[in-house]
């Protein structure tokens, strides 16, 4: 079983109760998941082979897409952290 590491003979660990029969529940799902996730892998490599010049395209797009958004979440939180802030700010002063 390949489990969720990333590296090569990497492994989890899940820790639970005998009596929720968790790690087991775990470890069958593992077995059930890896092999989609071979054929997933599988049919990603042989279209970047087959298509390259898009998947690089479609990659990029995805990455500045996620950056933008990342920045978007965290111009947001500054902002709503400046506003919480400042009306902390307008409470006190009318207390």
């Amino acid at each position: 079983m390949i489990g969720r590491g990333r590296a090569n003979k990497s492994r989890f660990f899940v820790l639970a109760s005998e009596e929720n029969c968790i790690a087991e529940r775990e470890r069958t799902i593992s077995v059930l998941k890896e092999p989609m996730m071979r054929e997933a892998i599988e049919i990603i490599q042989k279209e970047i082979l087959t298509n390259n010049e898009a998947f690089q395209c479609e990659k990029q797009t995805l990455q500045r897409s996620a950056k933008n958004e990342r920045k978007l979440v965290a111009s947001n939180q500054t902002q709503s952290t400046k506003e919480t802030s400042q009306s902390h700010c307008d409470i006190r002063y009318y207390i």
